[in-house]
Formats: structure tokens, sequence, C-alpha cells
């Protein structure tokens, strides 16, 4: 009788480990898996950078074909970018959860994964709070939480630190252009708008009704920046305002190109994005 007992207990303990786990992904739809997820697909790049820094890398059976850090991501075999899906090679990888974009990857490509009965994460993280939720999701969905926690609260914290440093100092007017021909910026509800409240910056188009709008060269005369910021490796993408000496931002020679290579995505790399764009707003202040 008493092996009996411990056998049921055993048994007990091992249901009870496999639970089911359940969380609400950014498109408020609620994703449901019987146990965590062992093999993994990600369809976009900070969800892949994500996984490996909560330390469910190992999960990962496939990527999408932008995935390219942390090196060891190079590694896992490609399924298809944000226009096309290879869905012969998805199923052949027997993913137990895939982690999709809502806005970029094909929906009618989604809609033929979920007729498969593969449970589908949609993550589109687009400020601090969600960033650090999408960490914890992640974290319960592949059995990784108490690192995930870890991660996160880490990632807060660096996050009110840089808050707590540089967002009380003299407001500067700020235009960050995302890119030049035609002109994209960011609202204040996208994660890098976020950033530049945390560094004491006024985003001129911070009340945009979409999260990276498309404005003309007279909107960024109306709103005449004091900075101007652009990424790029070279700075060509300034060019445009270089000689526009009725914007405050040329008369000061405030013009300045940012390594965008952490701040274009929502992931961790944000740590490190945000204190270049904090100290570059800064020098301008500084002058």
């Amino acid at each position: 009788m008493m092996r009996l007992a411990s056998a049921l207990l055993l048994a007990l303990c091992a249901t009870f480990g496999a639970a089911a786990v359940q969380v609400t992904d950014d498109a408020n739809n609620v994703v449901t898996l019987d146990q965590p997820a062992k093999r993994v697909i990600s369809l976009l790049p900070h969800a892949t950078e994500l996984l490996f820094d909560i330390g469910a890398g190992p999960a990962l059976v496939g990527v999408d074909e932008y995935s390219n850090y942390p090196a060891a991501a190079q590694d896992i075999p490609r399924v298809g970018d944000y226009f096309a899906l290879n869905l012969e090679v998805i199923l052949a990888l027997q993913p137990d959860l895939i982690i999709a974009w809502p806005n970029g990857n094909s929906a009618a490509q989604l809609e033929r994964l979920a007729a498969f009965n593969i449970p589908v994460y949609l993550s589109d993280p687009q400020n601090v709070g969600m960033i650090v939720e999408n960490l914890r999701d992640l974290g319960r969905l592949t059995d990784q939480s108490d690192r995930a926690e870890q991660v996160a609260m880490g990632f807060e914290d660096a996050m009110k630190d840089l808050q707590r440093r540089f967002s009380d100092r003299e407001p500067v007017r700020v235009f960050y252009q995302v890119w030049h021909d035609p002109i994209f910026t960011i609202s204040g509800d996208n994660f890098i708008g976020e950033l530049i409240t945390y560094c004491g910056g006024v985003n001129v188009f911070a009340d945009a009704p979409v999260l990276a709008p498309q404005v003309g060269r007279e909107s960024v005369l109306a709103a005449n920046p004091e900075v101007i910021l652009g990424g790029g490796s070279d700075g060509t993408g300034l060019d445009i305002w270089r000689t526009v000496t009725d914007l405050s931002a040329v008369r000061q020679g405030h013009l300045y190109t940012l390594n965008t290579g952490h701040l274009s995505r929502p992931t961790l790399g944000l740590v490190t994005g945000g204190e270049a764009l904090c100290t570059t707003i800064d020098r301008a202040r500084a002058q």
C-alpha cells in the first residue's frame, strides 16, 4: 500500500509539474498551452532576443530571416520573413508554440497556422511596460518564469533609473527622424517616444495619431525642434536639414546621428540605446 500511495503521489506531482499555461497576448487573445512549450518558432527578431534573454533560446527550433541577434540565433533554421512564411518547413519542425507579429506577419498565413491548432502568441510591445509583460509571458510559456522575472525586474529598474536621472531636467524639443525620404518619425506611444520623455525631451510629434507617422517638411519647420536625431551610420539622412537655418536645431548645430541598433527593437538593448539617447539630448541641453 505504501508503494502504491507513493506511486500515486509521484504521478500527481508530475501532472501538476506539467500544468496548463495561460497568458493574454498583445492582441488580447488568450493563449493556452497544455504544458510549457518545448519547441518554439519565433517570427520576429525582438521575440527571438527576448527568448534568449530569459534562457529559452534552446527551445527555439525556427526563426524568421531577420533574427540575427544574439549570434546563436543565426544557427537556427529560417522559416520565412514578414512577407511569406514557409508553412511546410514550419509544420515539419512540429512547434508547440509560435510567436508572431500582428502588424507584420501575413494574417492569412497566421490563420492557416491556427487551422493546424498551433498556439500563436502575438507580440507587439510598444512601451516599456509591454516589454516587461512580454518577458513574463514568454517565461510562463516556456517554463522560464524565474529567469524571466529576474530579467524583467532588471530591465524595469534600469528604465526607472534612466527616468530618475534625466526626466526632470530642462525640457528640450526633439524631432526623431526614422527615415528621410519620405520623412517618417515616431509618436509618443512608441517606445522611442517614451524614452525621449525619460530623457527630459519633448517629442514634437508626440500627439501623432499613428505610431510611425509620415510628416512633411513644413510640419517639421512649424514644430521647430531644438534637437534633430536620426539613425544610420553616416548621418546622410540628416543632410536634408543642414542648410535649413530656419530651424533652431540647425542654427545651434544640434543634429545628431544615433546608432539605432539598440533603439530599433523592443528588447533589453533599449537600456543601452536609452542611455545614448539621453546623453545626446543632454549634450544639446548643456550647450
